[in-house]
C-alpha cells in the first residue's frame, strides 16, 4: 500500500507537469560533435611530455625495426594499448614485434625480448601503469622492470611511454628516452603515435616534480622535423 500511494504520487506529478518524451540519443550527438572530438585531439597532443631523450632516437621513421613491449599492471584478457598497437602498425613498413608482461609474467618471458634486441632498431616500452591512490608504491611487473634492466644493458635504443603515472620515470632510469602521457584513452594512443612519428610537435610541461629527475612545469619541447 505504502508503494501504491508513492506511485500514485508520481503518476499525478507527471498529470500536473506533462514534458515531451525526451531524445535520449540527442545528447550524443552533442558530445560526439567534430567539434569536440578536435577539442579532445588537441587536448591529447598538448598533454604529451617528453621528460627525457636520447639521441638520434626521435622521431621514428617508417623504415624503423621496432620491437614494442607492453606493460600492463593488471592481467587482463586483452592487454591494453590495442589502439596505440594499431598506430604503430599503420606508421612502420613492418608491423613491430610485440611482447606482453604483467604480474603473471615469468621470468623466462624476459628471454624472447632480449633476442629480439638484437635484431631491431628502437625497442618501445608502453606502460599502462595506473597511480594507485594508497599504495605507497608503484605497481611494476618484476618481468618489465628485469626487462627493461636487460635491454638496458644490450645498449639497445630505449623509449618509454607512461600511459598512466609518470612517476617511473625515476623506477625504470634506463628509458633514456621517456614520454609521460598519464591516460591511455584511445585518443591519447593516438595522439602519442603522432608525435614519436614527428607528425606533430611535443609541447607538453609535466604537472608534478619526479624526485631525481624532472621538476614540474619541465619538458623538452620538440618540433616537428622540417
Amino acid at each position: 500500500e505504502v508503494l501504491d500511494r508513492a506511485v500514485a504520487r508520481v503518476f499525478e506529478a507527471k498529470r500536473r507537469f506533462p514534458a515531451a518524451i525526451p531524445d535520449l540519443e540527442a545528447a550524443f550527438h552533442v558530445v560526439d560533435s567534430p567539434e569536440h572530438r578536435a577539442l579532445a585531439d588537441e587536448i591529447a597532443r598538448r598533454a604529451i611530455t617528453l621528460v627525457r631523450e636520447a639521441p638520434a632516437v626521435l622521431p621514428l621513421a617508417r623504415s624503423t625495426r621496432l620491437v614494442h613491449v607492453v606493460v600492463s599492471d593488471a592481467p587482463a584478457a586483452n592487454p591494453p594499448g590495442s589502439d596505440f598497437g594499431r598506430a604503430l602498425t599503420a606508421r612502420l613498413a613492418s608491423p613491430p614485434q610485440t611482447f606482453v608482461l604483467d604480474p603473471k609474467s615469468r621470468a623466462e618471458e624476459v628471454e624472447p625480448i632480449r633476442d629480439a634486441a638484437s635484431n631491431t632498431d628502437v625497442m618501445l616500452v608502453s606502460l599502462f601503469v595506473r597511480v594507485r591512490t594508497g599504495s605507497g608504491r608503484l605497481v611494476l611487473p618484476e618481468a618489465a622492470r628485469a626487462a627493461v634492466e636487460i635491454l638496458t644493458a644490450s645498449g639497445a635504443k630505449l623509449v618509454g611511454v607512461s600511459f598512466g603515472n609518470p612517476y617511473l620515470a625515476a623506477e625504470l632510469p634506463g628509458l633514456a628516452t621517456y614520454v609521460a602521457a598519464y591516460g591511455d584513452q584511445p585518443v591519447m594512443q593516438s595522439a602519442v603515435a603522432r608525435a614519436l612519428f614527428g607528425e606533430a610537435e611535443i609541447t607538453g610541461r609535466l604537472p608534478v616534480t619526479i624526485p631525481g629527475v624532472a621538476e614540474r612545469g619541465s619538458g623538452i619541447v620538440k618540433a616537428r622535423p622540417r
